[in-house]
């Protein structure tokens, strides 16, 4: 999940362009699902804080910086999380434009593996 050596990666370019292209169309949105289940808004106005300030999330701090293993928004993109809160979406499916915020819960949940 590192950029590529030489790579400067900023948030409000790189990052937050993620969220808004594939985790705020109905989920991660005022009134969406996932802001609805997890506290966490990833609009361009919220999305930092939501991301960093654990009085905002009902789940304690969404990442971790530069602690990968312990951050909950790397585990939801492996699709793993042992917590078992919320719903994982893996990269393959939020990269996909023609995948829908998933509706309903996994019924099976991974176990955390080492980055």
């Amino acid at each position: 999940m590192a950029a590529p050596a030489g790579t400067s990666v900023f948030y409000d370019r790189d990052v937050q362009a993620v969220f808004d292209r594939s985790c705020t169309g109905g989920c991660h949105e005022p009134g969406g699902i996932g802001v609805i289940d997890s506290g966490l808004d990833l609009t361009p106005t919220a999305a930092y804080d939501s991301l960093f300030d654990p009085t905002l999330s009902r789940n304690g701090p969404q990442a971790v910086v530069e602690d990968p293993d312990n951050s909950l928004l790397v585990w939801k993109l492996e699709g793993v999380d042992p917590t078992g809160r919320g719903v994982s979406v893996p990269v393959c499916l939020w990269s996909d434009p023609r995948s829908p915020c998933p509706k309903s819960r996994p019924s099976g949940r991974g176990s955390r593996r080492a980055l």
